[in-house]
């Protein structure tokens, strides 16, 4: 910034100019320091004008902006691909084919930007999984809210779709994310948001789910949540061919639907 004096005149005449600049008063400073005119005192003021070097760092900083914007996009693009070529070789072979190589060759992107993103191939398997957790309640929250049926059965039926479709289908490549997690030890961590849900949902009555007159206990909803996520677990360890079936969700939606009538007063 810089401040520049001027006597009234002058003041008011550059005050005007389209320049940005900012007035900070008048001062009063004796004749002999301005004038040898036999004058008492000299009035002057003290104007403010941005100096350059602070408007190219405004504008630098602008640009900086506008830079860091496409680069997060660009990074997220770049995560969301590893995460993808990561499920796809998981899908066609299996854990016994997944290597940071192969993924970061599948994804397009050099071994040292996989690096960059996830410290080995234990991460990706749990970002994979994380992320494959948040789709899937998003599904069941929009199942449960009535938006694919808004009959209490179609809910719970909608729900159960919503999670044996998981993994966008791909039942290999969550079979060996459903493997490497228990292995790691991970899978209380992983099932955390899922059993918080369940507990939101139950809370506010099962989303028009539950009958008007049933409240399950938090011993009640531990029960019924392990026993759905316990079968569907068994099924894709086991590799059942009847997993994608209409019977096999004929039988979780009798599974849920018995329970909870059994809980009527």
């Amino acid at each position: 910034m810089t401040l520049i004096i001027y006597d009234e005149y002058h003041c008011i005449q550059e005050a005007a100019k389209p320049e940005k600049s900012v007035f900070l008063g008048k001062i009063s400073i004796p004749n002999w320091v301005v004038s040898p005119r036999n004058m008492s005192d000299a009035h002057l003021c003290l104007l403010a004008f941005p100096s350059p070097d602070s408007a190219m760092a405004k504008h630098r900083q602008s640009v900086e902006i506008k830079r860091r914007i496409p680069r997060q996009a660009r990074a997220a693009e770049t995560a969301a691909a590893i995460l993808e070529a990561a499920a796809q070789i998981l899908e066609a072979g299996g854990m016994a084919a997944f290597t940071t190589n192969a993924v970061a060759e599948r994804a397009g992107v050099s071994i040292g930007t996989l690096y960059q993103y996830f410290a080995d191939k234990n991460a990706i398997v749990l970002a994979v999984a994380r992320q494959e957790i948040e789709r899937a309640l998003v599904e069941v929250g929009r199942a449960l809210g009535g938006e694919v049926d808004p009959r209490p059965g179609g809910r719970v039926r909608a729900m159960v779709r919503a999670i044996v479709h998981a993994f966008h289908g791909r039942q290999r490549a969550r079979r060996a994310v459903m493997q490497a997690v228990l292995s790691l030890g991970r899978a209380a961590e992983l099932m955390a948001p899922v059993l918080a849900f369940i507990g939101r949902q139950a809370a506010e009555g099962g989303a028009g789910t539950l009958p008007a007159d049933v409240a399950p206990t938090p011993l009640q909803i531990f029960v019924l949540s392990r026993a759905i996520m316990g079968v569907i677990q068994a099924a894709v360890l086991e590799g059942q061919p009847f997993f994608k079936s209409r019977a096999f969700e004929d039988e979780l939606v009798r599974l849920i639907l018995s329970y909870v009538s059994a809980l009527r007063p």
